[in-house]
């Protein structure tokens, strides 16, 4: 399984979904890790993925999605940083 989303433009960042409910941000250059949250108000999801760093890499688009092929439903976040709480758009 591929969970690996996307590498920064400067190469140095790395965000993924293998944890399936969280986004981890993986600092290439010192190996520090930070984890962004979906947002508190979305419930019912059982997975995040499809991350995508702003311009000035300084946040983070997400999608999350219910998983359930019979009743899908999906959302799309951004967070407020690096690391943390992040917003449903």
């Amino acid at each position: 399984m591929l969970c690996l989303d996307e590498l920064s433009g400067d190469e140095r960042l790395v965000a993924d979904h293998c944890a399936q409910t969280s986004i981890t941000i993986r600092d290439l250059s010192s190996g520090q890790t930070t984890t962004i949250r979906p947002p508190a108000d979305v419930t019912g999801f059982s997975l995040v993925g499809s991350a995508r760093f702003s311009p000035d890499l300084t946040r983070v688009a997400f999608a999350l999605a219910k998983r359930d092929p019979d009743n899908e439903q999906g959302w799309v976040a951004v967070s407020d940083g690096l690391s943390g709480s992040s917003k449903l758009i």
